[in-house]
């Protein structure tokens, strides 16, 4: 395991509702009172990275709760996930401390699921007033998979900081999420 990554064992994550995304959320102030309202104006970020393995394990992997948070830089612990997760309605529950050192609990609902190809998450509490994340696999040419995620993201900073401070945030986030992922799927091989 790559030294930097600390992730916090849940031996017992709490099972939700399907559909509980709402309910377990709450109200967080940074996400503001409907977070599942897109904004008129958000930002988009994209990146993609080839993989060596067919889409369809690469698009399992991404479905598995223990990947996520083996993926994710810094601390990460899963609080809950409902019974039907990757499924639309399926509800993410965790928290994860930004920068290691400010606790964040954040919550993302499956809204919709392309068996094998790709799924997407927005979330219902955490620091963004408007988070959407889509996880996508594609064949590459030659063999593997194009995995790309895009978000489209609205924060409490503004649209000049959104572009500039939180985008390279992002950067920095889903590279290293890239790189974890190939590590783990080549050591599965």
């Amino acid at each position: 395991m790559d030294p930097e990554k600390r992730v916090t064992p849940d031996a017992h994550p709490v099972q939700l509702q399907p559909g509980a995304a709402r309910a377990h959320a709450g109200r967080g102030w940074l996400s503001g009172a409907d977070p599942m309202q897109r904004p008129a104006r958000v930002e988009q970020y994209s990146r993609e990275v080839l993989l060596d393995q067919p889409p369809q394990e690469v698009f399992d992997f991404c479905l598995r709760a223990q990947n996520f948070a083996a993926i994710m830089p810094g601390r990460m612990q899963v609080l809950g996930l409902s019974s039907d997760v990757g499924r639309p309605g399926g509800t993410y529950a965790f928290r994860w401390w930004l920068r290691n050192v400010v606790p964040v609990r954040w919550v993302a609902y499956v809204d919709s699921f392309e068996e094998g190809r790709s799924f997407s998450d927005v979330q219902v509490r955490g620091v963004f007033r408007y988070f959407h994340h889509t996880h996508a696999c594609e064949p590459a040419d030659g063999g593997g998979t194009r995995y790309r995620d895009t978000i489209r993201f609205a924060s409490v900073l503004g649209p000049r900081l959104d572009r500039t401070l939180v985008r390279a945030e992002l950067d920095r986030t889903f590279r290293a999420r890239h790189r974890r992922m190939r590590a783990l799927l080549d050591a599965a091989a």
